[in-house]
């Protein structure tokens, strides 16, 4: 359906379309709530449908540059008026979530040399595997000792007696400790792992270990 509308008309039409043209060279100052439809005014096209990028590939030749540019420098602005007057930091990172929003697809198989893996168990089995042993095939013959009364000897030598700096390594039960003084009444994660401090200090007996040996290498 192509509709040509005029300066001084106001239509509106919510249905499914295959395109439209622009009025006045206008498009929309509303990304956020876009409807199945457009409603277009003497002020321009007020919401898009759904996929508004979808909308600028069907667009009149001449019109598409100026429509992509509007879209970008519109959602530009709405985000940055957006992130500055609102204080509410819950509502910010909101905003920031839909400017940088992106789809989450389900795994389905996971391709190992000319092979796939379809069963999700075998799935998270292999991952583990690989991540596990990735270490020895990056770094064949890895250096397993670590003294730190070499590097405490190589500061030493680094500084005059007027100044001191010493390093000491952390101990598990240091780290233990630590982690069953998490508060669990949030089950939000902190980092990329999606770990929350429920289950850091559930697992505390048996982390502390592997996690104070990788705290005394870094």
């Amino acid at each position: 359906m192509l509709r040509s509308l005029n300066a001084e008309e106001n239509v509106e039409f919510i249905n499914h379309m295959d395109t439209f043209m622009l009025m006045n060279g206008k498009i929309a100052n509303n990304l956020l709530n876009p409807v199945d439809g457009v409603h277009l005014t003497d002020d321009g096209t007020k919401t898009l449908i759904n996929n508004f990028h979808a909308v600028v590939p069907i667009l009149v030749p001449i019109k598409r540059n100026a429509a992509s540019s509007k879209i970008r420098s519109s959602k530009r602005a709405f985000f940055e008026n957006a992130i500055k007057t609102d204080r509410n930091c819950k509502q910010i990172w909101k905003h920031l979530k839909d400017l940088n929003h992106s789809g989450k697809n389900s795994i389905t198989s996971l391709k190992t040399g000319n092979d796939y893996i379809r069963n999700l168990t075998d799935i998270v089995q292999h991952l583990n595997d690989h991540f596990s042993s990735i270490r020895y095939k990056l770094v064949p013959k890895p250096k397993t000792t670590f003294s730190l009364d070499c590097l405490a000897s190589f500061v030493k030598s680094r500084i005059n007696g007027n100044h001191s700096f010493s390093l000491y390594s952390v101990s598990i039960s240091e780290v233990y400790n630590e982690l069953i003084k998490l508060d669990v009444s949030t089950f939000k994660a902190t980092w990329l792992d999606e770990v929350g401090p429920r289950i850091l200090k559930l697992s505390s007996p048996i982390t502390s270990e592997p996690l104070a040996h990788i705290i005394n290498l870094t």
